[in-house]
């Protein structure tokens, strides 16, 4: 019973392949010729065997496996290497060329000179002179506020740029004074405000929604538009390149931006 209904289902699958096959090639043709060499492995692997104890097969058959394993893996990562990468595969193998030169010992011993100095020039440049005292360890014993406050006039002192007179460039985005009080007093009534507990701090919540509305009408956004609030711009724009890019990925299956 089982067979007969074996052969019908075969006789089925056998309508459905075979007219999508090419003229010249048939199903029976192609299963006769995967027997054919499976007996002829099979053959092979009775004579390589032949005269060998069982503990030699398996030791045999584990290593043999464990070759296939490792050539494999060895092909996949080549095929990456050369194929999958975001760079050329000419334009990684002079990088390659030329990281491998560089540790060439009299080259080595000339660049780590050059870094040394690049060094040197940036503590020459940045490190104060003044022989200022570090404050390494949290002290046995706290400043009054006096004491604090008159470190904290040192540390404002250790600039020497007038930033508020004009003289740098991307560095503070002053609003004038007017702005800075207004900003110094919100700042000491929220202090202590935490937006992950919108229900013990909801004026913190009701402001964020606020910005983000705010930003959502400038940027013409529609009612699911949506956002948060980050520490600074240059952490608005890393997570605005983040968003795209997973936005891509998920909507438009790009796996490699720009």
């Amino acid at each position: 019973m089982a067979l007969e209904y074996l052969e019908i289902y075969w006789e089925r699958f056998l309508g459905v392949v075979e007219p999508h096959l090419p003229e010249y090639l048939h199903w029976n043709e192609i299963c006769w010729t995967f027997v054919f060499y499976l007996a002829e492995a099979r053959r092979h692997i009775h004579r390589w065997c032949r005269g060998l104890e069982p503990w030699q097969i398996v030791v045999n058959t584990v290593f043999i496996c464990l070759c296939v394993w490792v050539g494999v893996e060895i092909l996949r990562w080549l095929y990456s290497w050369i194929f999958c990468q975001d760079e050329g595969f000419i334009t990684r193998m002079k990088k390659g060329f030329f990281k491998t030169v560089r540790r060439l010992p009299f080259l080595k011993e000339k660049i780590n000179a050059e870094l040394q100095k690049a060094k040197d020039d940036m503590n020459k440049a940045w490190i104060s002179k003044n022989n200022e005292h570090y404050h390494t360890k949290l002290p046995d014993k706290g400043m009054g506020q006096q004491a604090l406050m008159k470190e904290i006039d040192k540390y404002e002192k250790l600039g020497k740029i007038d930033w508020a007179a004009g003289k740098v460039s991307g560095t503070v985005y002053h609003g004038g004074k007017e702005l800075t009080d207004v900003l110094t007093e919100a700042y000491k009534r929220f202090t202590w405000s935490n937006p992950l507990h919108p229900d013990v701090f909801p004026g913190v919540r009701k402001m964020e929604a606020e910005i983000v509305q705010m930003c959502v009408g400038m940027f013409n956004g529609g009612p699911d538009a949506c956002g948060t609030t980050t520490s600074g711009g240059t952490e608005s724009l890393l997570l605005a390149c983040k968003t795209y890019r997973d936005w891509a990925k998920e909507e438009k299956g790009i796996v490699k931006p720009e």
